[in-house]
């Protein structure tokens, strides 16, 4: 079976070889196929050149060149690169401006080797100047005055494509805003005249539950089967606001900071309730909301009860923990709170 699947292999790469040759074989030296193989042999030049030399940057720089400008001259040609039929808009322009953004962005090191917001923002833009250089260079690359019949396609043409390249910034930006601040999906987008929020199977929560969630576990890990007695003297204030600012920071720590953990407020509240005690944590969203006028909050209820083990001193107690799901906005109805601050109960 591994001869017969390197057999196929190799004759793949015949006909792959076969291919490449067949369709970049210059008819000329004056074609985009020469163009083509001074793209491939500038490359490999760069490459066997000194690293850190400034011929290796020119040498790939002169690759790029050709390789755009081969691009260029293949997508003129094509004649399948219309839209509208013969007399439609030629697509070469944008094909060309493509790479070329990639070029440019490359050259001022915002790219690295990937593809940024940036190059895909200006991409329309400067497929647009290719199309009006070519409309103000005549025969002999002589600069003439475009067409009167033209000049109405130009204007169109720049206007429309200076306006998607702001509808592009515009979806980077709510992208890096969603990024930054993904409790914003929790809210109702419903009225928005720009997001539409698409249906998923798994609605958007808040961060703040994923916080409280995490700070949940953490207390169930700490107070489960500590004394009671201890239990009691960390519950009340003072020890207790450390030990809800220290949970809080591991949980922040577990997940991956963004920058709206700093408009989630966590308080606490303990009150009696039957032979233990219930440790409410609330966290408050301060950040943008549709709503400005109402305070959204999250919840989460820990129930602590006095337990006394089977075996062992039957005058000592154990605490057993148990905490509640998160409720709240974006999972239930909303908690809207009005009142300034939750009293401390030791």
């Amino acid at each position: 079976m591994k001869f017969f699947g390197n057999l196929i292999k190799l004759i793949a790469e015949i006909f792959l070889v076969k291919w490449l040759l067949n369709t970049f074989k210059p008819p000329g030296f004056f074609s985009w196929q020469t163009l083509f193989w001074l793209s491939i042999f500038s490359y490999f030049m760069s490459v066997l050149a000194n690293s850190s030399g400034l011929g290796r940057h020119f040498l790939a720089n002169m690759g790029w060149l050709f390789l755009i400008l081969m691009v260029a001259w293949w997508a003129s040609t094509a004649k399948d690169l219309k839209i509208g039929g013969p007399n439609g808009i030629h697509l070469a322009p944008w094909i060309t401006g493509a790479l070329l953004s990639v070029y440019i962005f490359e050259i001022l090191g915002s790219n690295r080797g990937q593809i940024t917001p940036e190059t895909i923002i200006f991409w329309p833009i400067i497929s647009a100047l290719l199309v009006a250089i070519a409309l103000f260079v005549g025969e002999g690359f002589k600069l003439t005055a475009p067409p009167p019949d033209k000049r109405q396609f130009l204007v169109i043409l720049l206007g429309t494509q200076v306006l998607l390249s702001c509808w592009l910034q515009f979806y980077f930006v709510v992208q890096n805003w969603l990024e930054q601040y993904p409790s914003m999906l929790a809210d109702d987008l419903s009225e928005s005249a720009f997001l539409v929020k698409l249906e998923s199977p798994q609605s958007a929560r808040p961060r703040g539950a994923a916080i409280l969630d995490l700070m949940g576990s953490e207390l169930e890990k700490q107070f489960r089967d500590m004394p009671w007695s201890q239990v009691e003297r960390v519950l009340l204030p003072e020890e207790r606001n450390k030990l809800i600012n220290e949970v809080k920071q591991k949980a922040q720590q577990i997940i991956a900071p963004v920058e709206e953990d700093k408009y989630w407020e966590i308080t606490d509240k303990v009150s009696s309730q039957g032979s233990g005690y219930n440790l409410e944590l609330r966290a408050i969203w301060q950040g943008p909301r549709l709503k400005p006028q109402q305070e959204y909050s999250l919840a989460k209820s820990c129930q602590m009860t006095q337990v006394f083990p089977q075996t062992g001193n039957a005058n000592s107690s154990v605490t057993n923990v148990e905490c509640g799901p998160v409720r709240g906005w974006g999972i239930g109805n909303p908690v809207v709170i009005n009142i300034p601050k939750i009293p401390d109960i030791p």
